[in-house]
């Protein structure tokens, strides 16, 4: 009788297989594929809100400065006034003794004689020495602005003058129309609307005698010596 060995396969050898098949598709199902293409970009998200605004910052160091431009032309001399009017000198004589009131005066007026200044010498009373203003015909208080300078006295400043009125804007020493002694010095003006007239006077005299009247005169009219 042949005999004949059969060889049994235990269960657990015999799964051996499959369990590698198993193993093998699930290695095969892990693999990865091709990367895709990529997406298009999405929607871009609102504008965050704006944060708080810094500190100013320091500031910046302060530039050179420019270059002086060029000096600008000079003006155009403007043309010359008219000449001055020349000063006009002369020297009178007031008797100062004899006549009915004992002396006499001088009279300096404007060439329209609009003003007229009196100088007296003993006129009416020994040691009379006055120097005062008379208007012309026709002139009203305004219209004539006189202005007398005495040496040492303030400047004086008469807007009053007018026919009729008699003698006015006097002269005065401390506020007295009597000059004082001899010798004296003063410039008076008339100013008529405009137009000057102005006499630059020394007197010398006494009260015994003559006066000497020295006058440089712009603008001056007639001079008259009285003695009645």
């Amino acid at each position: 009788m042949e005999s004949r060995i059969t060889k049994t396969i235990s269960p657990q050898h015999a799964a051996i297989p499959t369990l590698a098949l198993f193993a093998l598709l699930l290695t095969g199902c892990n693999d990865s594929g091709d990367t895709g293409a990529k997406g298009a970009p999405g929607a871009q998200g609102p504008q965050g809100v704006s944060g708080a605004r810094g500190p100013q910052g320091l500031s910046g160091v302060q530039g050179v400065s420019g270059a002086q431009g060029p000096t600008g032309a000079q003006g155009v001399t403007g043309p010359l006034g008219p000449p001055g009017l020349a000063s006009v000198g002369a020297a009178y004589l007031i008797p100062g003794t004899g006549g009915t009131y004992g002396g006499g005066y001088l009279t300096l007026e404007t060439p329209n004689s609009n003003a007229r200044l009196l100088i007296t010498c003993n006129y009416s009373l020994v040691g009379d020495n006055e120097a005062f203003w008379f208007a012309g015909t026709g002139v009203a208080a305004g219209q004539i602005a006189i202005t007398n300078q005495l040496d040492g006295q303030p400047l004086q400043a008469f807007n009053d003058l007018a026919i009729n009125q008699g003698g006015q804007d006097r002269a005065t020493v401390g506020g007295n129309p009597q000059l004082g002694a001899w010798p004296w010095h003063g410039v008076f003006i008339a100013n008529d609307a405009g137009t000057l007239s102005r006499w630059d006077v020394t007197v010398t005299g006494s009260a015994s005698g003559n006066c000497t009247v020295v006058v440089f005169a712009n603008n001056g009219g007639a001079a008259t010596i009285s003695h009645p």
